[in-house]
């Protein structure tokens, strides 16, 4: 999964796991890395795939953030 910032600095990450019949370890938690923007298409195994285009994008994000003005409106 990819976080986009949407322009925030900062901000909080949480995890759920659901259905777990053996207790989580620390290595069982997820990870995380940076990863450069040259590096990306060798890091993810169906990058082409997945890539979108920059209207598809916006279009993500727009309605991201209706659905995130409707929960604050309720």
């Amino acid at each position: 999964n990819w976080i986009d910032t949407m322009g925030h600095a900062e901000g909080i990450m949480q995890f759920r796991w659901q259905r777990v019949s053996a207790p989580i370890t620390d290595d069982a938690g997820p990870t995380a890395h940076l990863v450069d923007a040259a590096d990306i298409a060798s890091e993810l195994p169906d990058f082409a795939e997945q890539k979108v285009t920059p209207e598809q994008w916006s279009e993500r994000i727009a309605a991201r953030r209706r659905a995130f003005a409707r929960r604050m409106r309720s």
